[in-house]
């Protein structure tokens, strides 16, 4: 799964390249807290930094990626999926930063004015269409940022930008090589040409017994009688077994069940009071009291209207979504965790010298079912795990032992049927075939798994060897074989012959013994037709030599033909989406290979490394 995905996802730098869209700014549109608890340093790359909030805004858009590639149901938690999207983020990121690492290696000084003329033309950032410093600065108080770390993050993206436009220009496709390309593609072919076969070899060859006898003996393999076995099949059906369950474990499977259950998720709305809005401790602590006092008075909406210095959570009464009991930091869990419905923290939380008041609004717990309507689920649960343990106790007892067959049967009396003198052909399902004819006899094969139903089990009652069929028996199939074998000889003579070829019925009629030859013309032949094989068409495509007879062994035909003409390529007959996807492919692959060599000269492709001491996303 992990390759075919990486055929699918080149890693997002060249996605962006290729048109889709990139990382660039992706983050300003994560909700608040996503940002405002990440670590800086949460990984590394060679000598560059990773913060926690670049690491989640790639694995987004990787994930985002897959679900456009295979539809938005497709289920990344699957363990598989799962691996394949953190190996791929790691890759996009060792992408990023190979494109970030030859911006620096170019030494071009990005100007502090040049980043921060940029961001003041970010959306986030205006009101009524120009710079707001207010929002700028609400913008970081929320995030959590400083201006050098946005501007670090806005500079990696113009530096992206700036090398992927220089990697491109570099190497882009021209029209005139494309043209020239594109010519050949569509060029025509005018042709004469024979096909021939052990069909067309007359036979005319005189074959002695004694001949025969030399073949048959030479050639043991193809006149052997082959090996046979008779078996025992046990099918190891959970239907075949009587399982019967006690209350006790019932009880535990519902006790199982219940501790499986997620935990309720709870939604959360704040008022949160900055500290750096206030000139003193003082004036701080009394705004803190102020929201303390008015409990009683007011909701808990007309509070955060009143009150909340988050811009970025008023309009939304305060709401920060849902947690499970890991999005926010410890002191924030903790207080949730004790809170029912509308019920408020009425003492604050201070988090990084700001004061929070948490207000839950809504719990989405998952629906109990009762231990009666789980009764059912939970036998069959049950009776799977029981299964499941008999299989793995015969196996630990059987598999591969000499015990017999009646021993088995004493112990579990299963269905089973005796299969007598069966060849590997005889038996329909190659894999039991496998295990039937790997077991060595009067033992106990290996378990074929058919489903997670049922299993089968086979014991090897007798074996008979292969062995060659008497001359008197295959007298008439040797024959045959030798026919062939000396008409395919006489078609390889013709191809190593000397003899200037004529393509005329006349000349192979008179200079060798064939029959029913048919040399046939067709005039402008491409590449995508169905009137040759796919070997033969290469061969017509490949060759630059006109008016030239040439000789082809495809297998066991001989393919002589002779270009007559070249017809030259149409462009007309490309159209411009065929031209435009056949540029971005070629463009593509030149800018991925050029990636490749970049990461193995930076030595970057294994260099990332998670902190140990960052908690794991």
């Amino acid at each position: 799964m992990i390759s075919f995905l990486r055929e699918r996802l080149q890693g997002i730098v060249a996605f962006s390249f290729l048109g889709i869209v990139a990382l660039t700014f992706a983050f300003l549109g994560l909700p608040t807290f996503t940002q405002s608890f990440s670590k800086n340093n949460y990984a590394t790359i060679g000598e560059y930094e990773i913060s926690q909030s670049e690491y989640i805004s790639t694995r987004n858009q990787v994930e985002s990626t897959l679900r456009d590639q295979f539809g938005q149901s497709v289920d990344l938690s699957n363990p598989i999926l799962f691996d394949a999207v953190e190996e791929l983020t790691k890759n996009s990121l060792i992408e990023r930063y190979t494109i970030i690492k030859l911006f620096d290696e170019l030494g071009i000084d990005v100007p502090e004015n040049y980043i921060e003329n940029e961001l003041s033309k970010v959306e986030s950032f205006q009101v009524d269409g120009k710079f707001d410093q207010e929002a700028f600065k609400n913008y970081l108080i929320n995030f959590n940022l400083s201006k050098n770390e946005l501007m670090r993050s806005f500079s990696n993206d113009f530096k992206i930008n700036f090398s992927v436009n220089l990697l491109s220009s570099l190497i882009n496709s021209f029209g005139k090589d494309i043209d020239e390309y594109l010519k050949l593609v569509t060029e025509k072919r005018d042709l004469i040409f024979v096909n021939l076969t052990s069909e067309n070899v007359v036979n005319d060859f005189e074959i002695s017994e004694d001949d025969l006898i030399s073949y048959y003996s030479e050639n043991p393999n193809l006149f052997l009688i082959p090996e046979k076995r008779s078996f025992y099949e046990i099918n190891l059906s959970s239907k075949n077994f009587d399982f019967v369950i006690s209350e006790e474990e019932f009880a535990a499977g519902y006790d199982a069940y219940l501790s499986s259950l997620p935990k309720p998720e709870k939604r959360v709305s704040h008022i949160m009071i900055i500290r750096e809005n206030y000139e003193s401790d003082e004036a701080f602590n009394s705004r803190v009291e102020q929201v303390t006092n008015n409990f009683q008075s007011s909701t808990f909406a007309e509070l955060v209207n009143k009150f909340t210095e988050d811009d970025g959570t008023k309009e939304a009464g305060g709401d920060l979504g849902f947690t499970d009991g890991q999005i926010f930091p410890e002191p924030f869990e903790s207080r949730i965790g004790s809170l029912a419905v509308n019920e408020i923290n009425s003492e604050p939380i201070f988090f990084e010298s700001n004061a929070h008041f948490l207000y839950v609004t809504e719990v989405n717990a998952t629906e109990i079912t009762s231990y009666e309507d789980k009764k059912s689920d939970l036998e069959d649960e049950i009776k799977q795990i029981k299964f499941e343990e008999k299989i793995t106790n015969i196996s630990e007892n059987f598999e591969g032992s000499s015990a017999t067959f009646e021993a088995f049967i004493d112990l579990y009396n299963l269905p089973n049927k005796l299969n007598t003198e069966k060849t590997y052909a005889d038996i329909s399902n190659s894999q039991l075939a496998d295990i039937v004819f790997g077991t060595n006899l009067n033992n106990w094969s290996e378990i074929l798994k058919v489903d997670d139903d049922e299993f089968i089990l086979t014991f090897i009652t007798d074996v008979q060897e292969p062995f060659q069929d008497d001359f008197s028996s295959v007298k008439e199939k040797a024959q045959e074989l030798l026919e062939a074998k000396l008409k395919d000889n006489y078609i390889e003579e013709i191809f190593a012959s000397d003899e200037e070829i004529d393509l005329s019925e006349i000349f192979f009629a008179s200079k060798f013994s064939l029959k029913n030859v048919e040399v046939e013309q067709f005039l402008d032949i491409d590449r995508s037709t169905s009137l040759f094989s796919e070997n033969q068409v290469a061969e017509l495509f490949t060759t630059d030599k006109i008016g030239v007879v040439q000789k082809r062994l495809i297998g066991t035909d001989l393919f002589i033909f002779q270009i007559t003409k070249r017809n030259p390529g149409n462009l007309d007959r490309i159209s411009e989406e065929e031209r435009a996807s056949f540029i971005l492919e070629s463009n593509g692959l030149k800018f991925q290979s050029l990636l490749e060599e970049l990461q193995k000269s930076y030595t970057l492709k294994d260099s990332l490394k998670i902190n140990n001491n960052t908690t794991q996303i």
